[in-house]
């Protein structure tokens, strides 16, 4: 692999992003506490997800004194994992 021949990671420049907020919708207590049951799952993958997610920060920490830069698949890995923790959190 040659130095200097890799794609950026990020966005090469800035992002527009439009958000519209609308009023609540009406919403039985029923189809809440359903939602509620299925989240349990999800925190559950969230928090091994999370110990993954320190291990390898841990790692890509030692990499990146090494190499001189974080390895691709490690942000990639933390990127995602951020990503899904925000997902499952709203």
């Amino acid at each position: 692999m040659v130095m200097g021949t890799e794609e950026p990671f990020f966005a090469p420049g800035p992002v527009e992003l439009d958000i519209r907020f609308e009023g609540p919708e009406r919403q039985s207590r029923g189809t809440v506490a359903f939602r509620l049951l299925l989240a349990v799952p999800q925190f559950v993958v969230l928090f091994f997800l999370g110990i993954v997610a320190t291990v390898l920060a841990i790692i890509g920490w030692f990499a990146a004194l090494v190499l001189g830069r974080l390895p691709r698949w490690i942000a990639t890995f933390e990127l995602n994992v951020i990503a899904y923790s925000v997902r499952v959190n709203a």
